[in-house]
Order: C-alpha cells, then sequence, then structure tokens
C-alpha cells in the first residue's frame, strides 16, 4: 500500500452537534401530511373500522371538513396507500456489512419510542423495559428506522436513530426509574394508610409544582424530538409510553400564572407535530387497574361511605392523567391505548397506525392568518365520514401562519459536514468506507478496541504529480461512544497520501487503511462511528458498527473479537492486508482456504492440570439460517503460557461452486466453571463476504 504520511491537522472540528437527532442526509416525503400555506390546508386522515382495520375506498364525498365549526369545501383529496413490508424479515444472525448504514430511501417508517421516565412508577419503568426488548427483538424491521429516547433528557450514540436492534437494546437496557419521576412507586392510595400524592395534602403545593414541571419537560422533550424528526424519511411516528400527563389538574390549577403557560406550549407542541408530519401515540402504562379493596386496607372501623370513597379515589387515580394523553394523541391523529398490559403489542399496534392515509386539502377561510392580538390564532379542524361505523382520525388543528419549509441545510465548512456525516443514521455512499472494531484483551494492556477503517482507493480523487507518482488527500474523523452516551474517544486527521505510478492501480484495487487503538477501562456497549471527506471531490463516506466488551477482569469466560483473512503471514505487506482477503474487509473467493482466530479468555482448567476445560463450536450462516456446522473441539490438549489467555487458529474451507453472498462466522465458547460443574458460555459472530472474480 502507498504510504500515508499525516499533514497539520486542520482547525478543531466543530462539537456542537446534538447527538440525539441528526437530520443529516435526511429526505422530505414525497407527499406532506400536514402543508399550510395562505391558499392551501392538507392534512391526513386515517379511517379505520369497528374492529380497528384501516378503510381505503372512500372517496371524497364521503367527507366533511370543518375548520372553527365552519364547513369546508374540499379541494383536494388522495388516498395514500401504505408501503408494502420488508421483502425479507430481520431474523436473529442475519449478516449485515461491517460498518452498514442503510440509504434514506430505503427507510419506510422513522419511529421514535419515547419513555416518559419523568411520569414513571417504578413497577412501570421495569415492566416496560422488559416489554421494550422483547418489541425491539421481535418487532423492528430493517426499514424501520427507530431511536429510544427518554423525556428526562440524555443524548449519545446509545440514544441515536438506527436499524440495529442490538444498539436499541443497549438503550432500553439502561432504561430505569428516574427518581425526579412526578409518579411514586405506588400511584394508588390505601384505606388507613398515610398521606397520599394527590397533590391536595399539605405538601400539595410542592408536589403539584414538581407535577408541572415535569409535564413541562415532557411537553418540551416531545417539541424538541418534532423538530429533530422534521426532515427524517418516511411516515413518522412517536409512541410515548407514560403512566399519564396530569393535564386538566395542571391546566386547572390554584397558581393562574401556569395555566396559559402550559397550555401554549401544548399547542405549539401539536402544531409543530402536525406540521413536521408526526404522528404521536401514548401508552398508559399503568396496565390494567384493581381499584377495588386491598389486602393492604385496614377495614376497622371502616364506613361504607369510607369504602366507596376509597374506590372512588383509585378509579380516579388509576385514570388520572389520561386527559392529556388523549388530547396528545388526538391532536396529531395517533391513538391512545390504555388498559392493557401488552404494552409492546400496543407499540407494534401504534406503528401499524401509520400506514394508509387519506390527504385532505381545503382552501382556507377569510381572517384564518389574520393575527389576534399580535399572535397567530389557533383553528381547530374537524374531519367527519359520513358512511355508519367508521371512525377518523387527524390533526386536531393548526396556528395561522403559513408554513415555510426550508430544504436541510449543508454545512459550507468541510469539517462540519465530516462531523455531520459521522453522526447520521445515514450513509452518504459516495465513497466507500468499511468500519471493523475489535475487542482484545492483552495482560500488558488489559482490553482495547482496535478499529481498522477502509476507504475504497477508487473513490478518491488523484492528481498527477511532476515526478509521475499521484496525490490525494483525505480527512478522517472518528468517534467511540460508551453506553451511557458519554464520548470515550474522538479524533480528527488529515493525511495526504503519496503513491508511486508503479502501485497506483494496486492502491485503487486494494484501498487504503486507517488504524486507531483505544484502551477501554470499563465493560459495556461501545458504538464506532467515523467518515472521510475527500478534499479532491467533496465527496463523504461514514460507517459505524455496534461493540461489546466483556467484563475480563470479574474472571468469566469471554471471547475476543474473531479475525479472518485468506494468508497466515504475519509479515504479509500492507497492500495485501488492505486487499479483499483482509482482516478489514474479508472478501473471498469460494474454494480459497479462509483462516481464523480468536483467544479464549478466562477458560476454566480441567481439574488437576494445566489443559483448558472448553468446547468450541464454530456454525456458519447465510440469511439467519445455518448453513454449516463445523464439528466441536476441545482445547483440552493446548498448555498456554498464559492460562487466562488461549490463542485459537481454525481454517475454513469453501467448495467453488458454493453461492456468493454474505455469510456470518458465529463462535460458542462452553466451559465448566471451576470447581462446579456448571457451565458457561460465550459467543462473537463476524461477517464476511464470497465472491467470485
Amino acid at each position: 500500500m502507498a504510504k500515508a504520511t499525516a499533514a497539520n491537522p486542520r482547525r478543531f472540528l466543530r462539537w456542537a452537534v446534538t447527538l440525539a437527532l441528526v437530520p443529516a442526509c435526511a429526505q422530505e416525503p414525497a407527499v406532506p401530511t400536514l402543508k399550510v400555506t395562505v391558499t392551501l390546508v392538507q392534512l391526513d386522515a386515517v379511517v379505520t373500522d369497528k374492529h380497528g382495520k384501516h378503510v381505503a375506498n372512500l372517496t371524497r364525498g364521503d367527507f366533511e371538513v370543518f375548520q372553527d365549526g365552519k364547513k369546508q369545501q374540499i379541494t383536494h383529496f388522495t388516498y395514500i396507500p401504505g408501503l408494502a413490508p420488508a421483502a425479507t424479515p430481520r431474523t436473529a444472525g442475519t449478516a449485515t456489512p461491517s460498518g452498514a448504514k442503510p440509504q434514506a430511501e430505503q427507510i419506510r417508517r422513522t419511529i421514535v419510542l419515547m419513555v416518559d421516565d419523568l411520569g414513571l412508577s417504578f413497577s412501570s419503568a421495569a415492566y416496560l423495559r422488559e416489554a421494550l426488548r422483547k418489541y425491539v427483538r421481535e418487532q423492528v424491521q430493517p426499514d424501520e428506522l427507530v431511536a429510544v429516547l427518554r423525556t428526562s433528557g440524555g443524548s449519545g450514540a446509545f440514544q441515536q436513530f438506527t436499524t440495529d436492534p442490538r444498539v436499541l437494546t443497549a438503550a432500553v437496557d439502561r432504561l430505569s426509574w428516574n427518581v425526579s419521576s412526578r409518579t411514586g412507586i405506588s400511584a394508588l392510595p390505601a384505606l388507613g394508610g398515610g398521606e397520599d400524592d394527590t397533590g391536595e395534602g399539605s405538601g400539595a403545593g410542592p408536589v403539584r409544582d414538581r407535577n408541572q414541571r415535569a409535564v413541562l419537560r415532557t411537553i418540551g422533550m416531545l417539541q424538541y424530538v418534532t423538530e429533530g424528526l422534521r426532515s427524517m424519511p418516511g411516515r413518522k411516528g412517536v409512541v410515548l409510553f407514560s403512566d399519564g400527563l396530569v393535564f386538566r389538574r395542571v391546566l386547572g390549577g390554584h397558581d393562574a400564572d401556569v395555566r396559559p403557560i402550559v397550555e401554549e406550549r401544548f399547542r405549539r407542541l401539536v402544531d409543530r407535530a402536525n406540521r413536521a408530519n408526526v404522528v404521536i401515540s401514548t401508552v398508559d402504562t399503568k396496565g390494567i387497574s384493581y381499584t377495588g379493596m386491598q389486602a393492604k386496607d385496614n377495614l376497622g372501623g371502616a364506613q361504607a361511605e369510607d369504602v366507596h370513597g376509597l374506590v372512588q379515589a383509585r378509579a380516579g387515580q388509576a385514570t388520572e392523567g389520561w386527559d392529556g394523553m388523549i388530547e396528545l394523541a388526538r391532536g396529531t391523529g395517533g391513538v391512545f391505548f390504555h388498559n392493557t398490559n401488552d404494552i409492546g403489542r400496543a407499540a407494534q399496534q401504534a406503528v401499524e397506525d401509520l400506514e394508509g392515509y387519506y390527504l385532505i386539502g381545503f382552501s382556507p377561510p377569510d381572517g384564518t392568518f389574520k393575527p389576534d392580538s399580535g399572535e397567530s390564532k389557533y383553528h381547530r379542524v374537524r374531519v367527519v365520514v359520513r358512511r355508519g361505523g367508521l371512525q377518523v382520525r387527524t390533526r386536531a388543528g393548526y396556528f395561522g401562519g403559513e408554513d415555510r419549509r426550508q430544504a436541510p441545510q449543508v454545512p459550507a465548512d468541510p469539517a462540519a459536514q465530516l462531523v455531520k456525516a459521522a453522526l447520521s443514521p445515514f450513509t452518504s455512499g459516495a465513497i466507500g468506507l468499511r468500519l471493523t472494531a475489535l475487542f482484545a484483551n492483552t495482560a500488558e494492556a488489559g482490553s482495547y478496541v482496535t478499529s481498522m477503517l477502509h476507504i475504497a482507493g477508487k473513490d478518491l480523487t488523484f492528481s498527477k504529480q511532476a515526478d509521475g507518482g499521484y496525490k490525494a488527500q483525505v480527512d478522517v474523523a472518528s468517534f467511540i461512544y460508551q453506553d451511557d452516551g458519554s464520548l470515550l474517544d474522538k479524533r480528527a486527521s488529515s493525511y495526504t497520501i503519496r503513491v508511486a505510478n508503479s502501485q497506483f492501480e494496486t492502491l485503487l484495487r486494494n484501498g487504503f487503511l486507517y488504524r486507531l487503538q483505544n484502551i477501554v477501562t470499563r465493560p459495556g456497549a461501545y458504538q464506532v462511528r467515523a467518515a472521510v471527506w475527500d478534499a479532491g471531490s467533496g465527496k463523504l463516506g461514514s460507517a459505524s458498527q455496534y461493540l461489546e466488551v466483556p467484563n475480563v477482569e470479574k474472571g468469566s469466560l469471554a471471547l475476543s473479537s474473531v479475525v479472518m483473512q485468506s494468508s497466515v503471514d504475519d509479515g504479509a505487506r500492507e497492500a495485501e492486508l488492505a486487499g479483499t482477503g483482509s482482516v478489514a474487509v474479508r472478501v473471498f473467493r469460494p474454494g480459497v482456504p479462509i483462516f481464523y482466530g480468536f483467544v479464549v479468555l478466562n477458560p476454566g482448567m480441567k481439574e488437576g492440570t494445566s489443559h483448558p476445560d472448553v468446547e468450541i463450536q464454530a456454525t456458519v450462516l447465510r440469511d439467519g439460517q445455518p448453513v454449516w456446522k463445523g464439528p466441536a473441539f476441545t482445547l483440552d490438549a493446548a498448555t498456554p503460557a498464559d492460562p487466562r489467555r488461549v490463542k485459537v487458529a481454525q481454517k475454513l474451507s469453501f467448495g467453488a461452486s458454493t453461492p456468493p453472498g454474505e455469510y456470518l462466522l458465529h463462535i460458542e465458547a462452553t466451559s465448566h466453571r471451576a470447581g462446579t460443574k456448571q457451565k458457561t458460555h460465550a459467543e462473537q459472530s463476524l461477517d464476511f463476504e464470497l465472491r467470485r472474480r
């Protein structure tokens, strides 16, 4: 490979980038679902029958539209059918190219799973975490861009939009009960118990103020999310999980100054969500609440009216907060789900409800855009279906201000473009970039991650030099985030690639390899994100990879990352290491041997010996299905120099007739825990490709 020399670093990259919602490279939907101009108001409407199924055969004459109670003439009408589901659903073990990101045009839906941890009880938070784990594992599809966010805030790589269920699972696993939640551990009072948290006791003022602040923070986070969704692709939706938004009590609180603030922010939220084409559905996470007598109730001396009053109070608290969630869903055309213990199913129904809708337009009447006391007036909209037995959901209204949308701005500064590409959930695709992040552990260094960026040489712009050689200039930015969203490392470098004429074709074929290493001091999930910018053409490429670092110091069985290549010669030329059969690229020809290796960490030992008590099983999968399973083998004949780190090297051979395509090598190790019959397991996987030349 050509020699790469580091040039003087460019000015330091600007890091003022919001990480939770990065709309880079996004595309506006082909047909907007809410458009407000001086000549047209256009909104979407979903029609369902009594069974909740979408109705798609209605005509313009089946609808009536009212603004502020006055009937309007429908001037535009069409039905937007739901898109066909992904041809190949995601299955466990499906191979995906290293560092792959989706193209914006591949995304059918963009979904935010918004956890209102400011409004969840302790039990609701625990139950919701398990339900979302199951939903991510079973329901998220490859053509859906999903983010898991919290209303309490927090940003980072694990709150970004992604199609990778492993990243979403890592985000879900970090959900926990928030001590600042406006909902206590037990939401229902007991007969004969102490002062409840209804806000009417001696602590009513502080409790009410806390609730008001928490509701305002929830509204603010939802507004922030809808703004970020404005330029995202596909049909867009937010599913809010909460124990309730106590809206009526807040709006009608004793502090008269609070009412207009909250009411105005709520209406602005609905208006912005509608203009951003975002549907918000809400899910009551309290589940099915029992409001009758309970074992904890002290019935001694209780009168009938006391019992009746308690049951009524419990019924009221079980439904408290529904009003805000109902208004939020109704205002944006979403659905409110309640009295259900199947939260995952509610989320699935909310997402499925985004498919198939009517676009209805009308000319706004005179005075719509005339300010009232200097402020834009809010106009209520109602859509009626004239056929019996049908229900319609649409946007509740809008402010009388024209919607002037602008295309997403592309930063003029190359450094800012580089950062934006690295943090975007989408790939630019202009420069081929393949990211391979590998975990390893040594006695000297501990755990560390090696990241290899393979840059396609054919996509770079080279200029001919006076000496007959070629030169290209590239900038590389890389980020490594920990599972709490904190930044472990960021790097920005500028490289001048100089290559002799005799090596130029080799460089174009094999590409350019950029390496970096990071010591990781704590176990957990990590995400590596990177981008490259070609100075000659201004083109960008980006990639990201999820990686788990086990707790080696704890002494549990673990595996290093797997490496694969077509040569066992560690002294091979760097140009060959960057080629198709290298560790960084892993594209092999059927019929050519493939060598792979890894390190078994903390293996158990056979009793009374220095031989590892480990069994290894290797499986090759394609499209989630096993296509080859090798014979299990043991390491009991090995006498490792370091008993905590046992190196394993093996060879794969595929026949020349093996179908080309993407595959996954899965390694599973089993070992007995020292001094017991209990078995422990560890596993690792690595993708590769078979390609005929």
